[in-house]
């Protein structure tokens, strides 16, 4: 059983597709909701931090529960039982019973992608030009093909001091197992992790607690 609190998730970042140097909200080309807590067994199987598929019916049996948020409707919710239908615009929930549901901040995503296959030597992106804006006031998390890749995420400022940085465990920054960032401004995200993988992105750290996406593909 894994359970997450919906209360620390206001800072995914995603890594996708496409090195685009602005956080938009967060309608990744694939994904369009985000699981948030999990008990219980899901047909299909569903894992926290994962993300949803427009299309997508999860049957919770009778007593399975799902915390999510839908990335378009910003729509949050905690559900037991029944089906629950993801849809490119909200979601839907059929037989199950509503546990709390309320509306928050649209989540933004940062997309960032290799553009083709990773070399023997490994992956290095640098985006120029704009710095999107990275939210570090609440829980950071990872998304995409190769979220289960990133296994750190580091911030140095322009005098290349690290001044913050995270271990990813489940898709998520745990800020209390690494150094906590306390500067704001702009800094380099440097994230590394298996198969060579590194990525540094220029970007301005701010504070405003909202949802982030991470989404690497």
């Amino acid at each position: 059983m894994a359970h997450l609190s919906f209360s620390r998730l206001c800072g995914i970042v995603a890594l996708g597709a496409a090195l685009s140097g602005t956080a938009v909200p967060a309608m990744a080309a694939g994904g369009v909701a985000l699981v948030t807590a999990l008990s219980g067994v899901t047909v299909p199987g569903v894992r926290p931090f994962g993300d949803l598929q427009p299309g997508t019916t999860v049957d919770l049996g009778s007593a399975g529960r799902l915390g999510l948020v839908h990335y378009k409707s910003c729509r949050s919710a905690t559900i037991e039982g029944g089906t629950v239908a993801i849809g490119a615009n909200d979601f839907e929930v059929t037989g199950g019973k509503i546990v709390t549901e309320g509306k928050q901040a649209c989540p933004k995503q940062m997309s960032i992608s290799g553009g083709g296959a990773a070399t023997a030597g490994g992956v290095v992106m640098r985006a120029a030009g704009h710095r999107a804006e990275v939210d570090v006031n609440g829980t950071m998390a990872v998304v995409g093909a190769k979220a289960d890749q990133v296994t750190l995420v580091i911030f140095e400022n322009f005098l290349h001091r690290v001044v913050g940085q995270a271990p990813v465990k489940d898709r998520q920054l745990v800020w209390s197992e690494g150094k906590m960032i306390t500067e704001d401004g702009d800094m380099t995200m440097i994230i590394s992790g298996t198969q060579s993988l590194r990525i540094e992105r220029p970007v301005k750290v701010v504070r405003q607690a909202g949802l982030m996406l991470l989404n690497v593909d």
